[in-house]
């Protein structure tokens, strides 16, 4: 599902991701990691189903709780996710956002291009 990005972190000298890379995704995890964005935190997969059900009119339909857990799975394999608190047993996510060249500044309008792509 997200072979060609990946192929692209592959390519790059940095560890994780781009924040442009996340308007290619798909809707579903395009959903998931703008609210990880936003949120600006580690979430637990509970928190992760409420929210992105609660707004099903960006993905057209809910998506069930199945459907997230394998896209969180995805995103974490493929490294666009970082798995946190594996030894105590409360897992939660945060997105793996690499650092660009041109500091930490985001775009003008960069949450209005991720909401359109949604």
């Amino acid at each position: 599902m997200f072979n060609r990005l990946s192929k692209e972190l592959d390519d790059q000298d940095d560890s994780g991701i781009t924040i442009m890379d996340v308007t290619d995704m798909p809707p579903l995890p395009r959903r998931v990691m703008i609210l990880l964005l936003r949120q600006n935190k580690a979430l637990s997969l509970v928190d992760i189903v409420k929210v992105v059900q609660q707004e099903p009119s960006l993905l057209v339909d809910a998506p069930s709780k199945e459907a997230i857990a394998e896209t969180i799975r995805e995103l974490a394999k493929e490294g666009w996710l970082v798995t946190l608190g594996e030894d105590t047993g409360r897992i939660t996510y945060r997105v793996n956002l690499g650092r660009s060249k041109g500091g930490n500044e985001l775009a003008h309008g960069f949450w209005t291009l991720l909401e359109d792509k949604t």
